[in-house]
């Protein structure tokens, strides 16, 4: 592996050493030697040591007609001065072979083949002081002509009075004419994810993260050159923190004027009538509370006169209207100057998701875990796309590479994963770099891999100075082309996860990736042109198993998984889930980050928040039944209170579930309870027998049928045979009046009469009426017919019920 000589970011603590024998300068000078009058100059110095920075070469690649410019600094740290101290120009004659022997130079284990070149001489150095050096090889004096192209091993060394200190690099050498068949292909990949401590901070000071993280990743993306693609966390894009102690209403994301009290509606002894009445299974009756909530509380929709205004990345400005607003994406995600920043230079590059909360895949390979993966790549895209950032999809950079990491990303379907090529090294030694690109076999299905070079991306964040990894960036690359001209592979280089806590290294970046820009044999390229390329097909060893660090144990994971599900399933029944999701989210999806694996409080203090958080949730939504309910019927109706204590409407399935098979209760009740509000719907049940039966009410998703909320029982009174016993006496009341009437009613009608005497009917035939007609005799017998009249209209009328019932009598008297 190469690895520069490890140096401070300024290089201040030089290479000393004490030479017992003074190297003869003028006797090992090949070039030329260039007198040099150096001033002192005040600066930072290392106490007790001679120390040389070199501060810049130029050009970073040498063509033909070039001068050599190399700059520097001569520090005397002790306590005496450097008298007339020369400055040596050592050059290595030979392109280096391999990787590992330009690693062998630049640690400073070998100095083959190498000779001095040139010789500066310096004024004396006082002591505590620096002094600045110059050495120029100009372009008709080069040492390269004619010599082959790639990098040479420098070393530039100051000696005085037997003391040395030196600092070593390389030269770039390129010739006019092509030397290579294609340029090698290079991607630059930087991740952006909270740091443990950031988490923590987070945590404690009841912070979004993103916040915490912006104080290290705002000058990170400052200074982010183009050409780089990046791995973005979305846990960078959420807007609260990942650990609530004050368990807010979800919804409640902007300041309410109102205040949220229990509704105070109850049931009453009339709901219990209206279970042996009935009523239409549909109805629905809302109700406010005592506190007369009007749902309006917690509204965060601005006024219509409010206008937003953003910039897109071309620079055009747009004004959108409230009302053009997606109500269910939050007002605004993460810390703003953060994400404007992710949003703006997002736009210009290839950008993979990393998992949400930088997961550790190693914990999410069972059902829980794949229930928790997936939750974090839902979670992922949909801030990703609230905020405009488009990712390539299903690509994935775990932060452990490892073979149960991979698997469970393959479960979900992930096609390649980002993975350090350390971790899959090829079967047998090669003598060249292989490609980038490898195929990873799991059980559930391949994988494609996309691997990144760890040599050369450690060189990035190294600790040497600027000019010392842009340097060693191209001269290893330049090695890496020379190995195969005619073979231009693909390679990747990622930075660590903790970008930024060296605020150096994007200067670095930055400056190697302008040099790279000019390099000839290199070519930088997108992340999806290394995903295009075929697997080179080098045999490559198995995955580890995943490290024995402090991974969360398998029961904790099954605990959020059903946390989440649980958190998934009641935002579903808001009328503004994402907005719940948003609340809900950073607590349960931040339980499993590989992150906090190294901050274990922090974690236990997280998981702990999310179970209390989803556990709260059950609480908003409120059953109040009947306290006991009275059925006297084979069917009918029992009326269930729901109430609301949430800021936005929510619409549930309500059903009953008796304990007893005495009650059927088959049926269920979808119902929308308003904010802050209660309402009253009413399940059909059907009696089966008489007897007592406990009842409890359950609160369901309509999607799915989860269940929300259980309710305490209550009892039923089952009468059913009341409702018959009822109907068979009052039938038996109706049948016998009806039979007492029809009794009346004929004994009336067969009403007997005695027949009247022969003397009796003479009589009444020969009286007459005082019209001149005859009239029935009334001093007949009792009990004497009268005569038959036989023209009725000559009959007076009955003036009573007796004169009714007599019959009439004839002309003659008789019957």
């Amino acid at each position: 592996m190469i690895r520069p000589t490890r140096r401070p970011r300024r290089g201040r603590s030089g290479l000393v050493s004490c030479l017992a024998v003074l190297l003869t300068v003028l006797g090992m000078v090949g070039g030329v030697v260039l007198p040099f009058s150096a001033a002192p100059a005040a600066g930072e110095v290392t106490d007790g040591e001679v120390t040389v920075d070199l501060t810049q070469i130029t050009p970073a690649v040498t063509r033909p007609g070039d001068d050599i410019v190399i700059e520097g600094v001569l520090g005397n740290g002790t306590e005496q001065a450097l008298a007339s101290p020369r400055v040596q120009l050592v050059l290595q004659k030979h392109v280096p072979a391999s990787r590992a022997a330009l690693d062998s130079w630049f640690n400073g284990e070998n100095s083959f083949n190498s000779a001095i070149l040139t010789v500066e001489y310096l004024d004396d150095v006082p002591a505590g002081e620096e002094v600045p050096f110059t050495i120029t090889l100009p372009a008709d004096r080069s040492p390269f002509d004619g010599a082959l192209w790639g990098p040479r091993g420098i070393e530039v060394r100051a000696v005085a009075e037997g003391t040395v200190a030196a600092e070593r690099t390389a030269l770039l050498w390129y010739p006019g004419e092509p030397q290579v068949s294609a340029p090698t292909e290079l991607s630059v990949l930087v991740p952006f994810t909270p740091t443990a401590q950031e988490w923590s901070a987070s945590v404690a000071e009841d912070r979004p993260v993103a916040e915490v993280a912006a104080e290290r990743l705002g000058p990170v993306l400052e200074e982010m050159p183009d050409g780089v693609g990046w791995g973005i966390d979305a846990a960078l894009l959420e807007n609260l923190p990942a650990e609530n102690g004050e368990q807010d209403d979800p919804a409640d994301t902007a300041e309410t004027t109102e205040t949220e009290d229990e509704p105070a509606t109850e049931a009453t002894e009339d709901e219990s009538t209206d279970a042996e009445t009935g009523a239409p299974t549909t109805t629905e009756e809302t109700t406010s509370p005592e506190t007369g909530a009007t749902g309006t509380a917690g509204s965060s929709e601005p006024s219509p006169d409010e206008t937003t205004t953003s910039t897109d990345p071309a620079g055009e400005t747009n004004e959108a209207t409230p009302s053009d607003a997606d109500p269910d994406v939050p007002d605004s995600t993460g810390d703003p100057t953060l994400t404007d920043q992710l949003l703006d230079g997002a736009a210009q590059r290839d950008v993979l998701a990393l998992g949400y909360a930088d997961a550790d895949h190693a914990v999410l390979t069972g059902p829980s875990g794949a229930e928790l993966l997936q939750a974090g790549r839902d979670r992922t895209a949909e801030l990703l796309a609230t905020n405009g950032i488009t990712a390539l999809q299903d690509v994935a950079w775990p932060a452990s590479a490892d073979l149960a990491s991979v698997t469970a990303l393959a479960q979900t379907n992930t096609r390649a994963v980002v993975l350090p090529a350390d971790a899959m090294p090829t079967a047998v030694p090669l003598n060249y770099t292989p490609s980038g690109r490898s195929l990873i076999s799991t059980e559930a299905g391949d994988v494609q891999a996309m691997l990144w070079d760890g040599p050369l991306s450690e060189t990035f964040t190294a600790e040497l100075s600027d000019l010392q990894i842009r340097q060693s960036v191209l001269a290893q690359t330049a090695v890496i082309a020379r190995e195969q001209p005619a073979n231009p592979r693909g390679l990747l280089a990622t930075l660590s996860r903790d970008v930024g806590t060296d605020p150096h290294v994007m200067a670095a970046l930055s400056e190697s990736i302008t040099a790279l820009e000019s390099a000839p044999w290199v070519e930088l390229s997108n992340l999806r042109s290394l995903l295009g390329r075929a697997d080179a097909g080098e045999a490559r060893a198995s995955l580890p198993a995943p490290s024995p660090t402090a991974h969360l144990d398998a029961a904790t994971v099954a605990r959020l998984a059903q946390a989440w599900q649980a958190a998934d399933a009641f935002a579903d029944v808001t009328d503004e889930p994402a907005r719940f999701r948003d609340e809900i989210a950073p607590q349960v999806l931040t339980g499993v980050s590989s992150t906090l694996t190294n901050a274990t409080a922090t974690r236990n203090q997280v998981v702990d928040e999310a179970f209390a958080a989803v556990e709260h949730l059950s609480t908003r939504i409120g059953v109040e039944p009947a306290s006991e309910v009275l059925l006297v019927s084979t069917s009918g109706e029992i009326p269930i209170t729901l109430e609301s204590t949430l800021s936005v409407g929510a619409t549930v399935v309500v059903r009953l579930v008796p304990q007893d098979p005495y009650l059927r209760a088959d049926e269920t009740v979808t119902a929308h309870i308003p904010p802050g509000e209660a309402t009253t719907v009413r399940l059909p049940v059907t009696a089966v027998a008489n007897g007592n039966v406990d009842v409890s009410a359950e609160v369901l998703t309509p999607a799915d049928g989860n269940v929300l909320v259980t309710a305490d029982s209550f009892q039923v009174r089952v009468r059913a045979d009341w409702e018959n016993i009822g109907t068979i006496v009052v039938a038996a009341l109706l049948v016998l009046g009806l039979a007492v009437g029809l009794i009346r009613t004929i004994r009336k009608g067969q009403r007997r009469f005695t027949p009247a005497t022969p003397a009796a009917r003479a009589a009444a035939a020969h009286e007459e009426t005082p019209d001149g007609g005859r009239r029935p005799d009334r001093d007949a017998h009792p009990g004497e017919a009268l005569p038959e009249q036989t023209d009725d209209s000559d009959r007076p009328p009955a003036t009573d019920e007796t004169d009714g019932d007599t019959p009439p009598s004839g002309p003659d008297g008789r019957t």
